[in-house]
């Protein structure tokens, strides 16, 4: 690892790394779920060629969940999309959400909740407020 980078890129290289690790989980590495890593690369201004440098180096970034709900939130939000994106939602992939839900700060509950949802549209468009309503759920 390149240590003269670490203030600024691992955080971001450690949200890239927690999409490897779910999008390794089933076994099954579909070309959609690559394609949506790049644009969150494109999305957290991280070059695409992090990606391959952060699967070799897994270990080197752990996940230091951010201190603003909305950025930890974001990060939900990329893995729930991840784990629909090849139209099957696995065990492994469940409990990988459940795991980092968790360490992101959220109740099991709404974690479950938004788990439900994506797997109810697994082949489908998310209805826009789905998540949203949720969350406000939880919020009051």
């Amino acid at each position: 690892m390149d240590y003269s980078e670490l203030p600024e890129k691992m955080p971001k290289r450690s949200i890239l790394a927690l999409l490897i690790r779910l999008g390794d989980a089933d076994g099954d590495n579909h070309p959609r779920e690559q394609q949506y890593m790049e644009e969150v690369c494109y999305a957290i201004d991280l070059p695409i060629s992090d990606i391959e440098q952060v699967r070799k180096n897994l270990g080197d970034y752990p996940l230091d969940p951010p201190t603003e709900e909305g950025e930890r939130m974001q990060i939900l939000y990329y893995l729930l999309f991840l784990m629909k994106i090849d139209f099957k939602v696995t065990e492994e992939e469940i409990a990988i959400i459940r795991k980092f839900g968790f360490k992101l700060g959220f109740r099991e509950q709404l974690v479950e909740d938004m788990i439900t949802v994506i797997k109810n549209h697994t082949d489908k468009l998310v209805p826009p407020d789905a998540l949203l309503d949720i969350i406000r759920n939880y919020s009051n």
